[in-house]
């Protein structure tokens, strides 16, 4: 694939707490530059930003990174908001024209996705209007059962709730998640993806629903593989780390 066709998947992304003005104007005017995707941000920057560059926001989004030494330190916090917080803040997200929001989804309750994701495509029907929803899955604390189950009932959701003015698309990390034990976390890799692309062509075989692969991407070769294994599932990939990347 042609490396401009490439850039065209790239969320230019800086969700650091402490951003300032001036580092969002930066990360949009690289994006703009580079022809990326979007740019994507917390959500206190999009009405001031969405008129300079297509912005992607990320809803219920921890204020910090997460440092574990024990996943269940994370799994019960982590998107870990109530139906209403959610529902007011992506609303208020497609108000001030996120054209794509990534919501954080409380993976200590994948039993209930079908209500969690209601809540965004009640907001949708409400607001009549377009957006892509990306939510994000944390994959790497989830188990290979967990995986293969938020896949299966992400996937039921999506193949049920089609509406010409969404889209989605399945993400699998906010790239907040750290530890120093590296046999922790299942990060970023070839095998995540590979498993990923093997559950969603069990569940999802008329393709509703594509990836955005996020978390450590640092190299145009990770962004090759992810689309090699991909193929056009891959719509997007998460970085801060485009403008290096493609430089």
């Amino acid at each position: 694939m042609q490396t401009i066709n490439l850039k065209r998947l790239i969320d230019h992304t800086n969700l650091q707490a402490d951003a300032s003005k001036e580092d969002i104007t930066k990360l949009a005017q690289e994006a703009k530059t580079f022809g990326f995707n979007s740019i994507c941000i917390r959500p206190k920057w999009v009405k001031e930003f969405s008129s300079l560059y297509k912005c992607c926001t990320v809803t219920s989004f921890p204020q910090e990174v997460f440092q574990i030494d024990s996943i269940n330190q994370v799994k019960n916090q982590i998107g870990n908001f109530s139906h209403e917080e959610k529902s007011k803040e992506f609303r208020q997200a497609m108000q001030d024209r996120a054209f794509e929001i990534d919501p954080v989804i409380n993976i200590s309750k994948l039993e209930d996705l079908k209500e969690e994701m209601a809540v965004y495509y009640d907001a949708v029907i409400y607001l009549a209007t377009s957006v892509f929803i990306k939510p994000i899955f944390s994959c790497e604390i989830l188990s290979d059962d967990e995986l293969e189950f938020s896949i299966a009932k992400f996937s039921e959701f999506a193949r049920v709730s089609q509406y010409e003015n969404i889209r989605y698309c399945y993400k699998n990390s906010t790239g907040f998640i750290k530890s120093d034990n590296p046999e922790l976390l299942k990060t970023t890799s070839k095998e995540l993806v590979v498993k990923i692309k093997k559950y969603f062509d069990i569940y999802d075989p008329h393709e509703v629903v594509s990836f955005k692969i996020a978390g450590g991407i640092k190299s145009l070769e990770d962004i090759e593989v992810y689309q090699g294994i991909c193929g056009d599932r891959l719509t997007h990939i998460g970085t801060s780390s485009g403008v290096k990347i493609f430089s």
